[in-house]
């Protein structure tokens, strides 16, 4: 499948030293814990690994205190409860920017039909990618299975590339439809700058005889690794690939009918 992170699809983002962290300040704790107040339906759940363990007072379980220790407490740790609520409330909205960056999605155009842009671009890219971008794509070939689902195909890069090789493993195909999901398995940028990568690719008709292509690309980035300009790079370099196979099949009219 295409590669959707860079000219053969994997982002290129670079781990930044000194990434700030973010903290969440912690208050010593009061002779009584003092009962929670409400969280807001912003608040993240519980099961979020980086906000505060059940430990912490905010989380204390209304169960936990005597009502009347409750009532005590509640005049004493106003200004503390508000002080928690600010700082997690700048933490909730730091952690929901970097969320949003960990997908894009892109659209692209084409005069070419969906059948025949999504076989050449997307299913019989790695056959023609070697000839359409051979400045990118030293060489391609399967790896496991036949072309379905489970199948590994392999693109190797020439030195434009920041990594030699990368797998991806074909998760789901329905040619009718013209679309499909793919997982990243290795090389490009896993382990260095990405945990995780999956894109999911739709080739649907358009009413002038064309297509509309239309990228969803998902990723997880490791620790200390920042998205800059990346992703306007990642929405270029999957555009050219489509019309790099668009100008491939508009001068060979009868190629992957």
């Amino acid at each position: 499948l295409p590669c959707v992170f860079n000219p053969c699809g994997q982002i290129n983002a670079l781990a930044t030293d000194g990434a700030a962290s973010v903290e969440i300040p912690t208050t010593p704790a009061a002779p009584q814990r003092p009962i929670a107040t409400r969280r807001s339906p912003s608040v993240p759940s519980l099961t979020n690994p980086h906000l505060p363990s059940s430990e912490s007072p905010i989380y204390t379980p209304h169960s936990a205190t005597p009502l009347a220790t409750q009532a005590t407490a509640a005049n004493t740790s106003n200004s503390t409860a508000q002080t928690l609520s600010a700082d997690q409330a700048n933490f909730v909205g730091k952690t929901a920017a970097m969320a949003s960056a960990n997908s894009w999605t892109v659209e692209i155009a084409s005069p070419v039909a969906a059948p025949r842009l999504f076989r050449a671009a997307v299913l019989d890219w790695h056959t023609l990618a070697p000839k359409l971008v051979p400045e990118v794509v030293a060489s391609a070939h399967p790896v496991e299975g036949e072309g379905g689902v489970g199948s590994v195909r392999q693109f190797n890069f020439t030195s434009a590339m920041p990594f030699s090789l990368m797998k991806e493993r074909l998760e789901f195909l329905d040619a009718d439809k013209c679309e499909c999901k793919s997982t990243l398995v290795e090389g490009g940028g896993i382990g260095v700058a990405i945990e995780t990568a999956t894109s999911h690719i739709k080739v649907e008709p358009a009413a002038n005889g064309g297509s509309l292509v239309k990228v969803d690309s998902t990723y997880k980035l490791l620790p200390g690794v920042e998205v800059k300009d990346e992703i306007a790079k990642a929405k270029e370099s999957v555009t050219a690939i489509f019309k790099a196979a668009e100008a491939y099949l508009v001068a060979n009219p009868d190629a992957y009918n």
